[in-house]
């Protein structure tokens, strides 16, 4: 017989006695695939004998350092040791290569079935099965890890049951108390699927102990198995790759032990030929999302992909134009669906048509990628309410869904941005300003062009702020928002700096509120429009605006002082506003004069 050290090095890929007896610089460093490296970059010692276990299926944790495990012209690598090596000193190696199994060694219908080949004597690089597959020599890779007796059976001796039919299957115990039956199922099922032949059940994988019905209860609501398909696939209970292993590899039921998930009316609906949930599988905006969207599903590669490519990969639902080369089918690379993740669809700044867009298509396009409340289906697609936060959009329509119009700090925002009243209503009160929100916000508001809601992105100042031509513009230089909420150089505040737009304030009947916006000129419309320059004024510059005008008075030319902010010519008459504080003076308005007693002084005809 031979050695069951030699049964186990000779049964899988080789690492060979590689670096213990050589090893190239490029293997200096521990390789994570090659499993066993010490410090220094050699395999430890006794790694002749166990190696084989390391390297199976494939050969894959060999390929970084000896390069090809089945092409002899491309192995060695930088290990300079080559999996197709003879004897090295005492050790027996590979002359004729490792004896990987052919890819459809599982498949029966295949050319290379390993039951075939142990019937007919078949080599595999030069060896029989017998020379690694001994009848009873556990656990060396023998056929009793997956067949119940030495001639291939493979259900129990005396049992009816079939193998590939679920009915039944539990008689042979729970799957988490290993017996001799349920050991053979275990051991077979984990070979099959470490070499990745599907399908295949898992069911010891998914049930410990297994239920009655194969699945935990109530798992035909699909937001219980549908939920575990978009998972990443682990575990074998989650992802749907685990489905294929009952369902078919097309989820068709071919191949498999359990019904068709496709074209089903019990299960996702006769002449449905997809797996997932019906229209609209991008999701309705309702509050909360649904869950039974797209968005959700783990798009790890080669994980749900895969599945998803069966359908959808250069198919008639998506064709790429062209795909990568030697693209994996992957959710974001163009091969599926999707280009690069965060690369939008459409235009982001300014997108015109933004809001007629969205109340068309956002149940049939927009949420594919956005939610109407946070959180975000993906990173870089905010959700609607981030920035409509006066609510859902497709319901609070028109301003009042980021904001009063205007501003006035009220609910459902409150007094945060975008809703903070500052000074919206005196100004708004204002003739030729009311519902006019473009005077200060160029381009604001939606229908203008630039759709004002693109410059609500940092919450600070609000949106541009930018006066319309040169109507309200000051003689005193460009207007500026200032980054303290203020204005600079606007002609209805003469040219002087406001007070901050949210928290200042002018008491208009006061002479500090006067000098607020008025300042002594020399001339008409020097330095400003509304500098007062006329007669005595520079002579009495020392005293109070109040002390002459009264802009409280309900004369025509109290009433004119707001009316009128968009032209140039002062349209009082600002002599109507006159009452001396005193009570004494009496103005002669034909004539100019002033007579009586005022700020200490006694006027007889004084001429203005």
């Amino acid at each position: 017989m031979i050695p069951k050290t030699f049964a186990i090095s000779a049964g899988l890929p080789a690492i060979l006695l590689a670096a213990a007896l050589a090893v190239g610089p490029g293997c200096s460093k521990t390789n994570s695939e090659s499993v066993a490296l010490t410090p220094q970059g050699t395999h430890p010692a006794g790694w002749d004998n166990v190696h084989g276990a390391f390297a199976k299926p494939d050969g894959a944790a060999c390929v970084p350092c000896h390069g090809s495990a089945i092409d002899p012209a491309a192995s060695g690598g930088i290990a300079n040791v080559s999996c197709f090596s003879g004897p090295r000193g005492a050790q027996w190696c590979h002359a004729t290569g490792p004896a990987f199994h052919p890819p459809d060694w599982l498949d029966k219908g295949g050319a290379h079935f390993h039951g075939a080949a142990f019937v007919g004597g078949t080599l595999i690089n030069g060896m029989s099965c017998a020379s690694c597959h001994r009848q009873a020599d556990p656990p060396s890779f023998i056929c009793l890890d997956c067949h119940f007796t030495i001639d291939g059976g493979r259900v129990p001796v005396g049992s009816a049951w079939t193998h590939g039919d679920i009915g039944g299957h539990t008689a042979f115990g729970v799957l988490d108390v290993v017996n001799a039956v349920n050991g053979v199922c275990i051991r077979c099922h984990n070979t099959n699927n470490a070499f990745g032949h599907m399908p295949q059940p898992f069911c010891h994988n998914c049930h410990s102990p297994a239920p009655a019905g194969f699945h935990p209860a109530g798992w035909a609501n699909p937001d219980s198995h549908g939920a575990a398909a978009k998972l990443a696939p682990g575990a074998g209970t989650t992802g749907f790759p685990t489905c294929q292993g009952c369902h078919g590899t097309n989820l068709d039921g071919v191949g498999g032990s359990a019904p068709s998930c496709i074209n089903n009316a019990l299960c996702h609906g006769s002449g449905i030929a997809s797996p997932h949930s019906p229209s609209p599988w991008r999701v309705t905006p309702t509050s909360p999302p649904n869950a039974r969207r797209h968005t959700n599903t783990d798009n790890t590669v080669p994980g749900n992909p895969g599945v998803c490519a069966l359908c959808h990969f250069g198919g008639g639902i998506h064709a790429p134009t062209p795909p990568p080369p030697g693209s994996t089918p992957q959710c974001f690379n163009n091969t599926l669906c999707h280009g690069p993740a965060g690369a939008a669809p459409h235009p982001v700044r300014p997108y015109l048509t933004h809001p007629a867009d969205a109340l068309a298509q956002f149940s049939t396009f927009c949420n594919t990628c956005h939610s109407i409340s946070p959180p975000r289906l993906t990173a870089n697609a905010p959700a609607c309410t981030e920035c409509h936060k006066g609510g859902n959009p497709l319901t609070v329509t028109n301003c009042t869904s980021c904001h009063a119009a205007p501003p006035n700090g009220a609910a459902p925002v409150g007094s945060v941005f975008p809703n903070v009243a500052g000074a919206h209503a005196k100004h708004n009160a204002l003739a030729g300003i009311t519902g006019i929100c473009n005077n200060c916000h160029n381009g604001g508001g939606t229908g203008t062009g630039l759709e004002h809601f693109y410059d609500n992105t940092a919450g600070l100042s609000g949106i541009d702020v930018a006066l319309t031509g040169t109507t309200y513009q000051a003689k005193a230089g460009a207007f500026a928002f200032n980054a303290d909420n203020t204005c600079t150089n606007v002609s209805c505040h003469g040219g002087i700096t406001t007070p901050t737009w949210r928290t200042g304030a002018i008491v208009v009947n006061s002479d500090a509120g006067c000098r607020q916006c008025h300042r002594p000129g020399t001339s008409l419309g020097v330095p400003e429009n509304n500098s007062n320059y006329s007669g005595q004024h520079s002579v009495h510059s020392g005293y109070g605006c109040t002390e002459c005008h009264n802009m409280a008075l309900a004369t025509t030319g109290a009433q004119n002082h707001f009316k009128f902010l968009a032209t140039a010519a002062m349209e009082g008459p600002a002599s109507d506003t006159f009452q001396n504080s005193t009570g004494t003076v009496v103005y002669n308005a034909a004539g100019g004069t002033c007579t009586g007693s005022c700020h200490g002084q006694t006027h007889s005809a004084f001429p203005w």
